[in-house]
């Protein structure tokens, strides 16, 4: 935070402590009002700049020092300083002149290098698979019609238009099919919602799902949920176990 507060000491004209006060300040407001998706947006934007500010330079040093523009190709070039010395010795003899060790002589046997860059990607490939886990769809459809919910609450099966439908997946293989729909009451609401597992798991990334490839579920419960004006369950959910199977396209999305 030091940097942060050097920044703004140098704009507003004020001391490094306020400096970081101010800092604080800012990253505390984008974090509560933007949460999670406006820090991520923001990581974003940093390492668009990162990757920018590393590339473009390496990019003309590489072109300065051999006229090659791909700098992982100039690393193993000659100078183009008529010497007839690779990029490479170049750089091993200026370290050497300033009583540092060759640049090639590395510390650390090929095979500990091999295991190190191994389990560097072994992590990253790791990581999309955990993104694929838990998310949710939200769909808003045009029609969405409840033929009967067991609302044992009023006795009646509730029937009608359900407003919202949402289908969110938890461990990468369960999946819940929620039909929301509004309440008797105004800004109440229930829903009505179906759970079970699948073989062909929703693509999420960052919580957000989508539909690529259609939906089978195998069902093993039921559950009824209402809700008062303020998105609090008003009474106890309804559960049973419930046998059966569905199945969601994306041509009905």
């Amino acid at each position: 935070m030091r940097g942060v507060g050097i920044v703004f000491s140098q704009f507003l004209n004020i001391p490094i402590f306020w400096g970081v006060i101010v800092g604080m300040a800012i990253v505390f407001m984008y974090a509560v009002l933007g949460g999670m998706k406006g820090i991520t947006y923001t990581q974003v934007a940093q390492y668009c700049v990162l990757i920018f500010a590393y590339l473009v330079p390496a990019i003309f040093i590489s072109m300065l020092i051999t006229g090659i523009p791909i700098p992982q190709i100039g690393l193993g070039a000659e100078v183009a300083d008529g010497s007839g010395l690779s990029v490479l010795q170049k750089l091993d003899n200026t370290l050497v002149e300033l009583g540092f060790a060759p640049y090639t002589e590395g510390v650390k046997s090929k095979i500990d290098v091999f295991a190190i860059t191994m389990a560097l990607m072994a992590s990253l490939l790791g990581q999309p698979a955990a993104a694929q886990g838990d998310g949710q769809l939200v769909l808003e459809p045009k029609s969405c019609q409840r033929s009967r919910m067991m609302n044992k609450l009023k006795r009646q099966p509730n029937q009608g238009p359900c407003a919202r439908v949402v289908i969110e997946q938890v461990d990468g293989n369960y999946i819940t099919v929620s039909f929301l729909a509004r309440g008797s009451e105004r800004g109440s609401s229930n829903s009505l919602s179906l759970g079970g597992t699948t073989t062909t798991p929703l693509s999420c990334r960052l919580n957000k799902c989508r539909l690529s490839q259609p939906l089978q579920l195998e069902l093993d419960n039921a559950k009824e949920v209402a809700y008062d004006s303020e998105g609090i369950e008003s009474s106890l959910p309804s559960a049973w176990p419930a046998v059966g199977s569905c199945q969601l396209t994306p041509e009905a999305i």
